[in-house]
């Protein structure tokens, strides 16, 4: 609600027809009335989980951690060995700390947080890499009045690794308009460059076509299926070979356009058939030098001079994109306030209920600084255990979260690991672990025993 004139986000917000605050009251009355029973639910629970401990009898004692006790045989200095076993150990009775919930949502938390981040990394690497938005080539040569001479010139010219030749086209597709790309088969049948094939092939002729996820949906077919294309009266019969990713292609400027997956790729002869005087109007070309290949077919007279297109035709959906790369990391920046959050708060409740148990151990010796070390060891170790699990659980949800946006997308799915800001990550997670144990640190060292044990 509080955000709510900042959205929507992208490229839709320019367009809302009713910018500003706003709130669904009904939504927040559901939603509130639903938390408010939860909370009482919960803390019902609890209560009863406290009682009952409450009565547990001296012999009804709580389990303790094996890394504890492997510590304290180990001869191990007794700020650590205590403060560990306060970390792992829940404790009974008067004495019971929240430990299990300090130590799941601290692990939540960082892995919420890295799954962020991850996602935002996969987001960002998706951006920056044409080839994973369809353009899996190096310059497009808009051809001049003479495709033939273009060709021959591409060609002969040094770097030039493969070309292959197409035309747009708006086909009907079962009854569905589509946005297609007609390429031309060289001699071995195959073209060399062309938008990158998620599933099957890429079309090796007449009478195959490749489609684009959404309008695989939109037609209702998939991969190996028959669809009847059709411009006018004039339509062929093909197969459905392969699902592709589309870069934006768009015969004129208001065209209706290829994009992410919309979009369809048959062979130049197929759209010949259906569009009579059909001819190469594009290269695709791969290219060591793409300043030799503009040399080669640049020439001085406008009219008789192809067109070398370097920069990647982006989909209108990378704009969008690009607008909202930086949410992940907003998301992860309160993710790790929350995260900080709730671990202080799981310690100064610790701090709180064992607050005997520091009491008896400043009566047995322990200096003010060895209490705060204390505290800290145990935050530390909560620290330990949530990098532990929330590490691998975050970075396993943001490459999977990132997969599935991609195949929903129609795009190939390429995750990737931000390796330095999650070995970041540790050192950074351990400092604010020291820094959230401070506080309750000092607390406990002001606990004076006397007064503490005579309460008890």
């Amino acid at each position: 609600m509080g955000l709510s004139p900042l959205m929507p986000i992208g490229p839709a917000h320019d367009f809302d027809p009713a910018p500003g605050f706003d709130a669904d009251w009904t939504v927040l009355a559901v939603g509130g009335a639903v938390l408010l029973l939860a909370t009482v639910a919960w803390s019902a629970t609890v209560g009863w989980w406290v009682r009952r401990q409450g009565r547990a009898g001296p012999a009804d004692q709580a389990r303790a951690s094996a890394l504890g006790e492997a510590l304290a045989g180990a001869g191990a200095p007794a700020p650590a060995t205590v403060g560990i076993r306060m970390a792992l150990e829940a404790g009974r009775g008067a004495t019971a700390a929240p430990v299990r919930t300090t130590l799941v949502g601290a692990a939540l938390g960082l892995a919420a947080l890295v799954a962020a981040v991850t996602f935002g990394a996969a987001l960002d690497h998706f951006i920056a890499t044409p080839r994973l938005f369809g353009w899996d080539w190096d310059a497009a040569v808009v051809a001049s009045d003479d495709p033939n001479g273009d060709l021959a010139a591409i060609e002969s010219t040094p770097g030039v690794r493969a070309v292959t030749g197409g035309n747009h086209g708006q086909v009907s597709i079962d009854g569905v308009s589509v946005a297609a790309v007609a390429l031309a088969a060289p001699p071995d049948q195959r073209p060399t460059v062309h938008p990158p094939v998620l599933e099957g092939g890429m079309a090796t002729g007449p009478g195959e076509v490749v489609l684009g996820t959404s309008t695989l949906q939109r037609t209702g077919r998939s991969v190996g299926d028959h669809v009847t294309l059709s411009v006018g009266d004039r339509s062929v019969e093909a197969t459905v070979v392969g699902r592709a990713t589309f870069p934006r292609f768009a015969a004129y400027p208001g065209a209706d356009k290829t994009g992410l997956g919309d979009g369809a790729i048959l062979a130049l002869d197929d759209l010949a058939e259906l569009i009579p005087g059909t001819y190469t109007s594009f290269f695709l070309v791969r290219t060591d030098d793409v300043d030799a290949l503009e040399a080669a077919v640049v020439t001085d007279d406008p009219e008789e001079s192809a067109i070398v297109v370097r920069k990647p035709q982006r989909p209108d959906a990378i704009a969008g994109f690009e607008r909202v790369n930086r949410t992940p990391l907003v998301l992860a920046g309160l993710l790790a306030v929350l995260a900080g959050a709730a671990t202080a708060h799981g310690m100064v409740t610790t701090v709180r209920r064992r607050r005997r148990t520091f009491a008896v151990l400043k009566a047995m010796g322990f200096t003010r600084r060895q209490v705060s070390s204390t505290v800290a060891w145990s935050s530390t170790t909560v620290a330990a255990v949530a990098l532990l699990f929330g590490l691998p659980l975050g970075v396993a949800a943001g490459r999977s979260a990132w997969t599935v946006l991609a195949d929903r997308l129609g795009a190939p799915a390429e995750p990737v690991t931000p390796v330095m800001a999650v070995l970041v990550t540790v050192p950074a997670v351990l400092v604010v672990a020291n820094v959230v144990a401070w506080f309750p640190g000092r607390s406990a060292a002001r606990t004076r025993p006397a007064v503490a044990l005579r309460s008890e």
